[in-house]
C-alpha cells in the first residue's frame, strides 16, 4: 500500500506500508470513514512519525490492491488522467465535438479538473449520459457541502479530496443550459 499526501502548501509526502499485517487495519479506517475523523492525521511507524492537520491536506492517493469502499461522488464512469498534455488534448477534442455544449439525453465524455490548494490538480475523464443539466450542477454543489470527495484510483485504491481545499472545478465541454445566476462568459484568449 502506498500513500501520497498533497498538502495545501504545495508539498507532496510519500509513504509506503511495509507491515502488511497492518493493511487490514488501515483499510478498515478508510472504509469506515475514520481516516479524517479528527483534526489531525497521524502517519507513523517505528522509523518515523508525521502528524498532519487535516485542514492542510488537499488530496490523498491511496494505492492498494485491498478492497476499499469508494463512495460515489458524481454520476458516470470516471478515469484519472495524470498526464497534463493528454488531458488537454482529449479535452480539446471533446470541446470540438460538443460545440453547442452537452444537452440532456446526450452521451458524452467530459473532462473535469479540480484545482486544489497548493497548486495541485486532479484531472478526470467522465463518461455517461447527461440526464439533467440542472441536476448535474445540483450534485456538484452538494459535493462542495460534503467534507470529502472520493474517486477510484486506476491502480487500485482511491483518491480522497478535502473539499475545503478544492478551489474550483472546471468542466470541458460546457453545457447548453445553465442554472439561474450563472454568468455566461467565454474564457479569455479563445
Amino acid at each position: 500500500m502506498k500513500l501520497k499526501v498533497y498538502l495545501s502548501n504545495g508539498s507532496i509526502l510519500d509513504f509506503v506500508l511495509t507491515d502488511f499485517s497492518a493493511e487490514q487495519d488501515i483499510v478498515a479506517e478508510i472504509n469506515e470513514g475514520r481516516l479524517f475523523s479528527g483534526k489531525s492525521l497521524i502517519l507513523g511507524s517505528r522509523e518515523s512519525c508525521t502528524m498532519l492537520q487535516s485542514v492542510w491536506i488537499s488530496r490523498i492517493d491511496i494505492v492498494s490492491s485491498a478492497p476499499l469502499v469508494v463512495p460515489r461522488t458524481l454520476e458516470g464512469t470516471m478515469t484519472l488522467i495524470e498526464n497534463d498534455d493528454e488531458f488537454q488534448k482529449r479535452a480539446m477534442q471533446a470541446k470540438l465535438q460538443h460545440r453547442e455544449g452537452v444537452t440532456p439525453g446526450e452521451a458524452f465524455e467530459g473532462f473535469l479538473q479540480f484545482s486544489l490548494a497548493g497548486n495541485h490538480r486532479l484531472m478526470l475523464s467522465i463518461q455517461g449520459v447527461l440526464r439533467d443539466q440542472l441536476q448535474f450542477f445540483t450534485n456538484l454543489r452538494r459535493a462542495f457541502e460534503t467534507p470529502f470527495m472520493w474517486f477510484g484510483h486506476p491502480a487500485g485504491g482511491l483518491i480522497i479530496l478535502n473539499v475545503a481545499n478544492v478551489l474550483s472545478i472546471s468542466s470541458v465541454p460546457g453545457f447548453s443550459q445553465y442554472p439561474r445566476g450563472s454568468l455566461l462568459v467565454d474564457p479569455a484568449g479563445q
